[in-house]
């Protein structure tokens, strides 16, 4: 499913109008709400024409049925495999069906594209899985121990870099994880417990974990988190008690592969519902 997304969209700048998105059923409970995210590939020179078209299209998909709200995030490394995520929330995966097939999107869809021909999306459908938010009441566990002797296997720990322009304003951290049918359970129960130590850390304003709809997709989970700044984040990473914890929880999931990403927005659209009854 996940290919034959990225192949319509792809090629939606040679398509008419006609083009038609189709029903995937393998998406459980179709009806329901669903969280859209698409990675997408870009060249540096094509990013800020491609934000102003997602502005403009945003217009169109926002007065949809279904559509809730989207954000398109901006990488904060110039080396990064994706430049440009976007995160949406629908009402069902059929308000997504259906919208992607309105004739106005799609004809806009199709002149945008053409003038970002470098872009490659991947595209998949996700719902919550766990979610934490900030619990900071004055002071974090293990700020007053020092590191444990890591053994066994564990993540490469993140460094601060020095391209993070202004580490002292807030970011998204985007986590994209590989892993096998079988890892992804115990991972989300790990991922509970370790939460709850990092929504402690003074820097941590919430974070929620997505599993993926479809068995094929490459990123099963993908985990979204709020900072107040990025030197905030990388002190709660180098915390022991959270490198602790961490390290005994990878042994839970050993075919874990990871794909950090450090993000800023740059455009969002909320619909906005001016019918409601008072």
């Amino acid at each position: 499913m996940q290919k034959i997304i990225t192949l319509i969209v792809m090629l939606a700048a040679g398509l008419s109008a006609r083009a038609q998105v189709a029903k995937d059923p393998g998406i459980p409970n179709p009806e329901a709400p669903v969280v859209f995210i698409n990675l997408m590939g870009i060249v540096p020179e094509d990013i800020d024409q491609f934000v102003a078209d997602w502005n403009e299209r945003a217009k169109i998909m926002g007065q949809v049925p279904g559509y809730i709200t989207a954000t398109l995030y901006r990488s904060l490394l110039s080396g990064a495999r994706y430049q440009l995520i976007n995160i949406a929330q629908w009402q069902s995966y059929d308000a997504w069906v259906a919208a992607n097939n309105n004739p106005s999107y799609v004809k806009q869809l199709s002149n945008d594209l053409g003038h970002t021909v470098s872009i490659k999306p991947t595209q998949s459908f996700y719902r919550p899985a766990a979610w934490s938010t900030n619990t900071y009441v004055g002071s974090f566990p293990g700020s007053d121990k020092q590191p444990a002797a890591q053994k066994g296997p564990s993540l490469q720990r993140v460094q601060k870099d020095p391209e993070i322009e202004s580490p002292g304003l807030p970011f998204v951290f985007i986590n994209l994880m590989e892993m096998s049918a079988e890892d992804i359970s115990p991972f989300v129960l790990d991922w509970r417990v370790r939460s709850k130590i990092m929504g402690q850390m003074p820097a941590a304003m919430g974070s929620t974990l997505y599993r993926a709809l479809l068995p094929d997709n490459t990123y099963q989970i993908v985990n979204v988190s709020q900072w107040q700044s990025y030197d905030g984040f990388i002190e709660a990473n180098n915390n022991p008690a959270y490198a602790q914890e961490l390290t005994s929880d990878l042994r839970h999931t050993p075919s874990i592969k990871l794909t950090r990403g450090f993000y800023r927005p740059v455009a969002t659209y909320t619909h906005i519902y001016t019918d409601v009854p008072e």
